[in-house]
């Protein structure tokens, strides 16, 4: 079997203008997925090259990326993710509490229509 590497600088999310060049190389890659709950399809929506991203920098992607949905009437109801550190300090940045007390909820505000966004975590699996 063979395969292609494809190698690359990290993406500056926080930077749409060509300003900026990063000169670090990407280890890892961040895609965010749209999947239709009533139809059959699934789409990439972006691909952001990274070294490693907090939980602050991954909520405020997908915050962006909520947003921009919104934009063109694509209506959010979930967000699946693996249960990584990083993703669950996302998810409480976002709103979520996993706390597990009567304030636990496994949902967030969305950040423009206010709607919950129900928060799926998905078990991790080897390759």
């Amino acid at each position: 079997m063979e395969w292609n590497k494809i190698t690359g600088f990290v993406s500056d999310a926080n930077d749409s203008s060509d300003k900026k060049k990063c000169t670090v190389m990407a280890t890892q890659a961040m895609i965010v997925m749209i999947v239709c709950l009533n139809e059959h399809w699934k789409i990439p929506m972006g691909y952001y090259f990274i070294n490693s991203l907090n939980g602050e920098e991954r909520a405020w992607l997908v915050s962006q990326c909520l947003t921009s949905l919104h934009d063109i009437g694509i209506n959010v109801v979930s967000l699946t993710f693996d249960g990584a550190q990083s993703n669950v300090k996302m998810a409480k940045k976002l709103g979520a509490e996993f706390n597990f007390t009567e304030k636990a909820s496994m949902h967030f505000s969305h950040p423009v229509t206010k709607e919950p966004i129900f928060l799926i975590i998905n078990a991790c699996h080897d390759n």
